[in-house]
């Protein structure tokens, strides 16, 4: 059963990413792609979808040492998040704060 929602959930997201990349024209192409070779998107979303991903596969094959990786990643991508969103949305970057450190409390002591 979670292969069917492992395959629904990255299919969906895989299908929405597609068709906006198809929506794109050449210029807006070059701007995202130079925009997510930049250090800021990959410490902060890259890591948060990586450790996403990873978790999710982690849920298949019933790892642990997996998940515990895909976590330390989400981690590490909304501590980068919350600190470059620090001065333009502090309520945000509190928010980011408190429901990381729910998760990690319910990840290690759960």
């Amino acid at each position: 059963m979670s292969v069917v929602w492992f395959l629904l959930l990255w299919g969906f997201v895989g299908y929405m990413l597609y068709t906006k990349w198809q929506r794109m024209r050449g210029f807006e192409r070059k701007r995202t792609i130079a925009a997510m070779k930049e250090p800021r998107f990959i410490f902060s979303v890259g890591f948060l979808f990586g450790g996403f991903f990873l978790t999710s596969v982690a849920g298949i094959f019933q790892s642990g040492i997996v998940y515990l990786i895909g976590m330390l990643c989400m981690v590490i991508g909304a501590v980068v998040l919350a600190v470059l969103n620090w001065r333009k949305n502090r309520s945000f970057s509190y928010f980011l704060l408190a429901i990381v450190g729910l998760v990690s409390f319910v990840t290690l002591f759960g």
